[in-house]
């Protein structure tokens, strides 16, 4: 479970980048700006609320809680990569 709070934390990163990056290119577009501005304010706010939850990992409320792992993991984590590649910019 810390494996994907971490790698979903990155793609909230990558993502706000993103949407920082677009806004600066589509400044003169007021619309779109806008919406771009809000969206990498929202990948942001989603970026931290991961933070907390890897902080919750961390607690002793999970060190011993067998529910929170699973042996998949790591495939499903680069399942999720390669689907995300698919969609790299």
């Amino acid at each position: 479970m810390k494996d994907i709070i971490n790698w979903l934390r990155e793609i909230e990163h990558l993502a706000n980048q993103v949407y920082l990056q677009a806004a600066a290119i589509y400044e003169n577009d007021v619309k779109l700006k806008k919406f771009l501005d809000r969206t990498d304010e929202d990948e942001a706010w989603r970026y931290h609320v991961m933070g907390s939850a890897a902080e919750y990992m961390s607690s002793k409320q999970c060190e011993g809680d067998k529910t929170w792992q699973r042996k998949d993991t790591r495939s499903n984590r680069n399942a999720l990569n390669a689907d995300v590649a698919l969609y790299a910019i």
